[in-house]
């Protein structure tokens, strides 16, 4: 898999990936070897691994629950 190529494996019988987005609160489907290399998506892959959000919300899924959780990183997520 190339940098920005999603994972393969299709688990449904139109040859898509099927997965819960939690961001959207609901299932999505993804074809297999999508590409996001666009100058935009990489620009915002750069910017949350400098921000690290999920380190700085670490423990609060335990403490205040998924939607806590959810609710930090949204906070702590550069713009």
């Amino acid at each position: 898999m190339s940098k920005g190529q999603t994972a393969g494996s299709p688990n449904t019988p139109v040859g898509a990936k099927a997965y819960y987005k939690p961001s959207i609160g609901k299932m999505v489907l993804r074809k297999p070897g999508v590409l996001r290399r666009s100058e935009r998506v990489l620009d915002r892959n750069r910017k949350v691994a400098a921000a690290k959000p999920a380190s700085a919300c670490k423990g609060i899924a335990a403490t205040k629950g998924w939607k806590g959780f959810v609710a930090c990183l949204r906070e702590k997520m550069p713009r």
